[in-house]
């Protein structure tokens, strides 16, 4: 890179956004199962909850002044979140325990 003429800051630039390209998780991108997977276990295992929940909506006006209604679905324990994470449905909050 220093062939070409690149400055100092422009090659630590480039070797920076390689090492974050090649961090990231491969496959799905940021909306993977597995990277949600990896998530919502970190939070619980971090926080020591209980249980963890994640609510699905897709927005048509203001967050805030949007009306709407949610129903609720529990994931038993023994379900893989991966397995529950794949059926995630709008306006529902899943329970993952």
């Amino acid at each position: 890179m220093r062939r070409k003429g690149w400055s100092e800051t422009k090659v630590a630039r480039a070797m920076e956004d390689r090492r974050k390209a090649d961090a990231r998780p491969s496959g799905g991108g940021s909306d993977s199962l597995e990277l949600w997977n990896a998530v919502l276990r970190d939070l619980t295992n971090e926080l020591k909850l209980p249980y963890v929940g994640l609510f699905v909506r897709f927005y048509s006006g203001a967050i805030a002044t949007e009306v709407f209604s949610a129903s609720r679905r529990e994931v038993l324990k023994g379900i893989p979140w991966q397995d529950a994470l794949a059926y995630l449905k709008n306006d529902e909050v899943t329970i993952l325990r």
